[in-house]
């Protein structure tokens, strides 16, 4: 059976909507297609080696929670470019993709370093656009 190493960035601080529950759905979900999993929480001091792990998730904070581990993820960054351009696959959602950016700007003004994995920088709006996305993604020219 292949096992699926999973990396769990910040599991206390960046958990506003059960992002546990992301994690459990994604290893029984690889359960039920033959694989095991082995689930590794890095939290802040952490050492994050990218060749430990085959999938790297971050999921949702509130800004004062975003603020706090931007600071420890930047020094996370090399690392974290280094696994994204050696394939590493990343599952960042809500918050997590904010700081997959270059940087998200709060409803206070106040900026929010990312690490620059994504180009993409974010703002608070005046409403909160929750719901679905679609869109189209340009691969390779195609």
């Amino acid at each position: 059976m292949t096992e699926i190493r999973i990396c769990h960035l910040y599991p206390k601080e960046m958990n506003i909507y059960g992002d546990r529950g992301n994690i459990a759905v994604l290893q029984k979900r690889l359960e039920w297609r033959g694989y095991s999993s082995t689930l590794t929480s890095i939290s802040i001091g952490d050492e994050f080696t990218p060749n430990n792990f085959d999938l790297c998730y971050l999921g949702g904070g509130q800004d004062r929670d975003q603020m706090i581990v931007a600071y420890d993820l930047q020094k996370k960054s090399a690392a974290l470019h280094s696994a994204a351009k050696d394939g590493m696959v990343f599952l960042w959602v809500c918050g997590g993709i904010q700081l997959a950016g270059v940087g998200y700007t709060d409803s206070e003004g106040r900026r929010i370093p990312g690490v620059g994995i994504l180009d993409l920088d974010t703002s608070a709006g005046k409403s909160r656009l929750i719901g679905d996305l679609v869109l189209n993604a340009e691969l390779n020219g195609d």
